[in-house]
């Protein structure tokens, strides 16, 4: 918190302007994607960087995490291809698709299988990956602490819908009422905690370890084998071994599928 008064100019968060506080971020030298792009505050990427974390001394620290089923908005795009086509798609990326194909068990026999192992792939590599990838090179690169957490609580109000893409945002700044749900108001509790303890420069947990928010309502460590059961960590092995940026093409064009998003989400 300290780097950040130096650059934003003021220690107290619930009274520092908005625009203050994304130009501080902005110099501590985050580049970004997609989200957001605003001149002198984020910047997009350098060209063919995987992960362009600047080497600066002011960002001391990492927060980074993902939600269980994070490609859960793809799916209804990759079921409308059909079976057929996906065996094409998948052929015409040879030799990665056939990897692919083998790393996931994809057999293109029944739909609704081969959807959940497609998704599956592209959570991995669009999501998990990213976490892992980070936290592996910063702890290699030794000039900066990692924090990693998952997110596994269910929505609150369709609970087939799972720990969907930016569920994690919901339980962090609310602005809806799941005070209905008891285990939903634990973890956001406890997710409000812990991001503000960081912010002020407190260890919201053992940087050797994962700090999981749900699912029931529980938080807390879990050690390497538990992480193992929540995430296809064996996967996230093989694509690195296959190469994530070799898999893109493959990913882009399953999540560019044409479906209704609105299905994923309303069971």
């Amino acid at each position: 918190m300290e780097k950040l008064h130096s650059i934003c100019g003021s220690k107290d968060l619930q009274t520092i302007l908005v625009e203050d506080l994304l130009a501080g971020i902005g110099k501590l030298g985050f580049k970004n994607w997609w989200i957001n792009e605003e001149a002198g505050v984020f910047a997009r990427g350098p060209e063919g960087a995987v992960w362009p974390f600047a080497d600066l001394p002011e960002l001391e620290t990492i927060l980074v995490g993902d939600c269980h089923w994070e490609s859960r908005g793809f799916e209804p795009g990759i079921a409308a291809l059909g079976l057929p086509r996906l065996r094409d798609i998948f052929a015409q990326h040879t030799p990665v698709g056939a990897e692919i194909v083998k790393l996931y068990g994809i057999d293109f026999t029944l739909l609704d299988t081969t959807k959940s192992r497609i998704g599956a792939f592209i959570n991995d590599l669009k999501f998990a990956f990213a976490s892992d990838e980070i936290v592996r090179m910063e702890t290699d690169a030794s000039k900066r602490t990692c924090f990693r957490y998952i997110v596994d609580q269910e929505n609150p109000w369709r609970p087939a819908a799972g720990a969907h893409h930016a569920i994690d945002l919901l339980f962090l700044f609310g602005e809806y009422d799941y005070s209905h749900v008891k285990e939903a108001v634990a973890v956001s509790d406890d997710m409000r905690k812990k991001w503000v303890a960081y912010m002020y420069g407190v260890a919201p947990w053992d940087p050797n370890s994962v700090y999981a928010f749900g699912p029931s309502g529980k938080t807390g460590v879990i050690d390497t084998d538990e992480l193992a059961q929540r995430r296809r960590v064996h996967c996230i092995d093989g694509l690195r071994r296959i190469g994530w940026s070799s898999c893109q093409p493959l990913a882009t064009r399953l999540m560019s599928a044409r479906g209704n998003v609105k299905e994923a989400y309303e069971e």
